[in-house]
């Protein structure tokens, strides 16, 4: 799913085997692409993550209900994560946003380059300490 752009940069977050993914570059989702590839993301630094980054939905605010194309990934014990585009009041331009539905409590929107940003400069930190662990360079 794509969560963010940056020009031609699409960056993704997928899910396999119950492992969640990000990774960016010009074949989104394959991770084959030109960009940084894949790296890790665990459940709980997206949920930090968007709790840093995200807010409740302003009253009167309410996101439509996902459409059976939508785009969203199911994370067991974290929720639904969907992107989520909005026009405000005197915008231009629609911005792109990130919306987590937790399985109770209130959904959390966050800007989706900001969050993706952050999800990446975290998973790559992890990612590197965890080569050092095991005695890489």
């Amino acid at each position: 799913m794509v969560i963010a752009r940056r020009g031609d940069v699409e960056v993704w977050l997928e899910q396999r085997e119950g492992v969640l993914w990000l990774g960016e570059g010009a074949a989104a989702g394959t991770g084959t692409g030109t960009g940084t590839g894949t790296v890790e993301v665990r459940a709980n630094v997206l949920v930090a993550t968007m709790g840093r980054y995200g807010r409740a939905f302003e009253t009167g605010i309410e996101p439509p209900p996902p459409g059976p194309h939508d785009e969203h990934l199911v994370i067991e014990g974290v929720g639904t994560l969907r992107p989520f585009r909005f026009r405000g009041f005197g915008d231009v331009l629609p911005s792109d946003y990130l919306v987590l539905t937790p399985p109770a409590g209130e959904p959390l929107v966050a800007p989706a380059g900001m969050a993706a940003a952050a999800l990446a400069v975290v998973a790559r930190a992890a990612a590197r300490a965890r080569e050092i662990d095991r005695g890489g360079a």
